[in-house]
């Protein structure tokens, strides 16, 4: 199974606030875009991505590495 997109979920803030974002993947395996779902769900995701959610795996993580992964995502060549 291949996939263009994952899910990395952490545990939501001390207010409640969810803490999740989707990450665009290229074929080289390298995160190329990212959308922070805040409380929009799949939403938050443009429409040329609502079909790959179906299939994207959804991957428990620490707040860092959320955070790291959000750091790494150069958006230049992120498409909407």
């Amino acid at each position: 199974m291949t996939f263009n997109l994952i899910y990395l979920c952490a545990p939501n803030d001390v207010e409640g606030n969810p803490r999740r974002a989707w990450f665009e993947i290229n074929d080289f395996g390298r995160a190329t875009g990212y959308w922070e779902e805040g409380y929009a769900g799949s939403d938050a995701l443009p429409e040329r991505l609502q079909n790959a959610r179906l299939s994207a795996p959804r991957i428990n993580v620490k707040v860092g590495e959320l955070k790291s992964w959000l750091k790494s995502v150069s958006t230049e060549f992120q498409v909407d």
